[in-house]
């Protein structure tokens, strides 16, 4: 093709067509500039389809994390919070005796307060996305993820660490105690402690774990139903047709199923608008102007009465027109009257 193409060019200029010539040579600067466009093209092609190859298999690897996210914060809030919560409660009201501490069904109970949980949060998957270049239809599931792995465990670890640092003091001021060790090894339990175990300043100090406590199941439950609620989107673009594990396909199809649509959007009389949207059967409260949070996922309490999973003291009431059309929205906090948006359309 060359020796065809170097040809030409020099019968031209044998026979003198200086005209012709330079229009051929320009003919073929054009086809080799077209060449070099046309492979670059190619190659954008290539490393777009394989920079979206490489960003499913990390999407995957992300939810193998999620599952383990969740899974080990169903352990945290069912075998540790729960169990201290309820413990500790009574130890507040004053429910347990002399007896109980000894009871071999309460070798616990001395205990309550003194032991924190290691509740470790899966990432190394997530952190492989800054090594790759994600395509700009993904934006809104890394600002998800970004939520969920940078802003809500770093609050998490601190508050773990708040727990940690408070029930380690706890553990030590009480395995100072004579007749602490006497109670742990000896199954002897004195006056002294037994005034101690009923004193004020005991129930203080569980009060003051119950607290730190709290703060840590808030964040480990805000954090397993965002891992549920990111492997529902994530599994829309890595294996949809695959059978959803049982956790995630429970808390899809169980109580956050809703009974009708809600969705479109509102306004209220100062003109500030939010949406309720729809994503993989799930429905939230969307508002592109908060700072932190911009979607809140909602439950259905009944019809027309949802709940924020997230924050139970909020909740929304949908209001109806005589034809039984949504007119509206009635947002409460703590039971009292927040605001109020009208509809303008649904999607």
């Amino acid at each position: 093709m060359i020796k065809f193409f170097r040809k030409i060019r020099q019968n031209l200029l044998l026979e003198n067509k200086t005209g012709k010539y330079l229009k051929y040579a320009i003919g073929e600067i054009a086809l080799v500039v077209i060449g070099i466009l046309i492979a670059l093209q190619i190659n954008n092609w290539n490393e777009e389809r394989q920079n979206h190859n490489n960003t499913i298999s990390i999407f995957k690897d992300i939810q193998e994390d999620l599952l383990n996210d969740i899974r080990e914060t169903d352990r945290f809030l069912k075998l540790y919070a729960n169990k201290q919560d309820s413990i500790s409660l009574k130890i507040i009201k004053g429910e347990y005796n002399q007896k109980d501490y000894l009871d071999s069904l309460n070798s616990n109970l001395p205990y309550i307060g003194t032991f924190d949980y290691p509740l470790v949060i899966s990432e190394q998957s997530f952190s492989a996305l800054s090594k790759n270049i994600i395509p700009s239809t993904y934006k809104t599931i890394i600002k998800d993820l970004n939520s969920l792995y940078v802003e809500d465990k770093h609050f998490l670890n601190q508050e773990l660490e708040e727990l940690k640092s408070f029930t380690y003091n706890f553990q030590e001021n009480l395995f100072n105690k004579h007749w602490f060790r006497e109670l742990l090894y000896d199954e002897n339990i004195t006056k002294k402690a037994t005034s101690y175990f009923s004193s004020e300043a005991y129930k203080s100090k569980i009060m003051l774990f119950r607290d730190r406590l709290d703060r840590v199941e808030g964040y480990a439950n805000r954090i397993r139903l965002k891992a549920i609620q990111n492997y529902l989107v994530l599994n829309e673009i890595t294996q949809k047709k695959k059978k959803l594990p049982k956790t995630v396909d429970e808390y899809k199809n169980g109580s956050l199923k809703m009974s009708e649509s809600y969705r479109g959007l509102y306004t209220d009389s100062e003109k500030n608008s939010l949406e309720l949207i729809e994503e993989n059967g799930l429905l939230f409260w969307y508002n592109k102007k908060q700072i932190y949070f911009d979607k809140f996922l909602l439950t259905e309490l009944k019809k027309d009465s949802l709940q924020f999973v997230m924050v139970n003291s909020s909740s929304v009431r949908i209001n109806r027109n005589e034809k039984g059309e949504i007119e509206g929205i009635t947002v409460f906090s703590n039971g009292e009257v927040n605001s109020e948006f009208r509809r303008i359309n649904n999607d």
